[in-house]
C-alpha cells in the first residue's frame, strides 16, 4: 500500500521547495511527492523505500525525467553498489561491488561515489498500536 500525502508531507514539501538543490536523496520515497517537489529544483534525485510496491507505484505514476527509484532498506543498496552520478546524461550508473574485478575501475567507483546536496526523509514516526505493524505510518514501539 502507498502512504497517501498528509499534514506533515505537506509542510516538509514546503522546505524541500526551498532547498533542495543538486543530487538529492528521498529516503522512504511513499507517494513519491517529496521526489517529485525536489525534482523542481535538483539536478537529479534518487527515491529510495523499502516497499517493492511502493517502487513499482513511483516509475510508473511519477513522471519527472530526473528521478531514478530504487528499493532499499535505508542506505542498504549503497552498501551494495556504487552509484555514479553521470552529470553529462544527468543520471545514475548503479555497479554491483560484488562484480567490480578492475583495480583501477575500484578505486575510481570509490573516489566517485554519489555524495547528496540534500537528503528529505518523512520517516514512519507513529507508535505502534496494532498487532501487525503498519509500516507506511508506525514506526515500532
Amino acid at each position: 500500500m502507498i502512504y497517501d500525502p498528509e499534514e506533515d508531507s505537506f509542510l516538509l514539501q514546503k522546505f524541500v521547495k526551498k532547498y533542495a538543490k543538486g543530487l538529492v536523496l528521498d529516503m522512504g520515497t511513499g507517494s513519491g511527492i517529496q521526489a517529485v517537489t525536489a525534482s523542481e529544483n535538483a539536478d537529479l534525485v534518487i527515491g529510495l523505500d523499502i516497499s517493492k510496491e511502493v517502487i513499482k507505484y513511483c516509475k510508473k505514476n511519477v513522471k519527472a525525467k530526473n528521478i531514478q527509484f530504487f528499493k532499499s532498506n535505508l542506505f542498504e543498496v549503497f552498501e551494495d553498489n556504487f552509484f555514479f552520478y553521470d552529470k553529462f546524461d544527468n543520471k545514475i550508473l548503479v555497479y554491483d561491488k560484488k562484480k567490480v574485478n578492475d583495480r583501477e575501475k575500484l578505486k575510481t567507483l570509490v573516489k566517485k561515489q554519489v555524495k547528496f546536496d540534500v537528503i528529505v526523509f518523512n520517516p514512519p514516526y507513529l507508535p505502534q498500536e496494532l498487532q501487525e505493524r503498519d509500516e507506511r505510518l508506525e514506526g515500532g514501539k
